[in-house]
């Protein structure tokens, strides 16, 4: 349990920034380099989340997280932006967590409408419907859903050789304390969780809704959370 919780909290880990430079254009993506803090029993957490433009249309968005002793976890996807969606390329994830080690991968190729998911060393080739996402991509697709006024959400994520469906919800608005500073925040709930955990987000439309601060309740109690602690953004004027 410890495991994987503890990857988790390296996983649910995201910050997006946005763009909109024209009434009825699909958001633009902006550079941006976010630094979160997590806890979890007493275990402090860092982690960094880069996003770049590789060029033609290509994105490339990085997570690196660690802890002092007890290891880490790094991911990297690529995509494009295709009118407001996330279309995924490629997906990698290496783990390394109290001496234990994990890597996934995905690859996507949109032209025959199939991926190939990589876990544990075991590969599954899966039909594409043209909306999945990968682990990272899911995240970003988030912030742009809130930025077209949606309050429903659903998402069908390559996870662990596998196409998962996610749930979330807008359940209100929250002003919250933060070591960026107090910031208002739209209150984001995940749904229909077969394993019946109590997941929240809180997303900030001041900074075209960046993840902030996040919670999860496991099913047996525990619980761990992130928070932001602080944020570069590169204007491109694109």
């Amino acid at each position: 349990m410890l495991r994987a919780v503890t990857a988790l909290i390296f996983l649910l880990l995201c910050g997006m920034v946005y763009s909109d430079t024209a009434a009825n254009s699909p958001p633009l993506l902006e550079p941006f380099t976010a630094n979160y803090g997590a806890k979890y029993k007493g275990m402090h957490l860092k982690a960094k989340r880069i996003l770049e433009p590789l060029g033609n249309g290509q994105y490339r968005i990085t997570s690196h997280a660690k802890h002092l002793f007890f290891g880490g976890i790094k991911e990297s996807s690529e995509f494009s932006l295709q009118d407001g969606r996330i279309q995924p390329t490629s997906y990698q994830m290496k783990r390394k967590i109290l001496g234990s080690g994990r890597t996934e991968t995905a690859a996507f190729d949109w032209d025959n409408n199939l991926v190939t998911s990589t876990y544990k060393g075991d590969s599954n080739e899966l039909a594409l419907t043209g909306q999945e996402l990968d682990w990272l991509g899911y995240q970003l697709q988030i912030s742009l859903d809130l930025m077209a006024g949606k309050d429903e959400l659903h998402y069908q994520i390559v996870r662990r050789g596998q196409i998962k469906d996610y749930y979330f919800q807008v359940v209100g608005e929250e002003k919250i304390d933060t070591p960026m500073g107090e910031i208002n925040t739209v209150k984001l709930e995940r749904v229909k969780d077969p394993n019946k955990r109590q997941t929240t987000f809180w997303m900030a439309p001041k900074y075209n809704y960046l993840l902030v601060k996040f919670h999860r309740v496991e099913n047996d109690g525990d619980e761990y959370s992130l928070y932001l602690r602080d944020l570069e953004m590169t204007d491109t004027g694109q």
